[in-house]
């Protein structure tokens, strides 16, 4: 859990007794930097594919950003013992809490993408069993069905052009059927 709070860390490696910060603030404004990035970066991906009908604004991430900066500056300078440690802390921060936000906007446009390749191929997929005779449900097996006389139909695959369904019986012959209730032997 402490891997979390890795500017507290810092701040005491590098600075030591040299700052009073707190030990949870800049790192919980850091990840909410990177939140506030993923947000805007998911968003305007997403709402570029399907129309969300939710506005977030450019303006109010980049406000939202600045305000996080700020508050982590005047913390800097309030926990600082000397004005060179509060100034160098500042831009440490301010940097880190800056890429915090780039990444998060980087990170989520490529899951969106990766996402976004894997349902493609899934739907192709689905798309090409579809077409070779199978039910997405079924994954090309078909259904069992047994006749009168005891025949066991299996491998129900549906005729390319929609013109029913050919079974293969247990008795080494085919069978076909339009509505899934009469079979007749072919």
């Amino acid at each position: 859990m402490k891997k979390i709070f890795i500017i507290h860390a810092i701040d005491k490696s590098i600075w030591g007794d040299k700052i009073n910060s707190n030990n949870y603030f800049a790192s919980i404004t850091l990840l909410f930097c990177t939140i506030l990035g993923a947000v805007l970066g998911g968003y305007s991906y997403l709402d570029s594919m399907i129309d969300l009908n939710i506005n977030i604004s450019i303006t109010a991430c980049l406000c939202g950003l600045v305000t996080l900066v700020g508050l982590n500056i005047a913390e800097s300078i309030m926990a600082a013992t000397d004005a060179d440690t509060a100034v160098l802390r500042s831009l440490l921060v301010s940097v880190l809490l800056i890429l915090g936000f780039g990444l998060g906007v980087l990170a989520s446009v490529i899951m969106l993408v990766i996402i976004t390749i894997i349902l493609c191929i899934w739907f192709f997929i689905l798309f090409i069993r579809m077409l070779l005779g199978g039910t997405p449900s079924t994954g090309g097996r078909g259904k069992r069905v047994v006749l009168d006389d005891g025949t066991v139909l299996t491998n129900g695959q549906s005729d390319l052009l929609g013109g029913g369904v050919s079974y293969r019986g247990d008795d080494g012959k085919s069978y076909h059927s339009d509505d899934g209730e009469h079979f007749e032997q072919r």
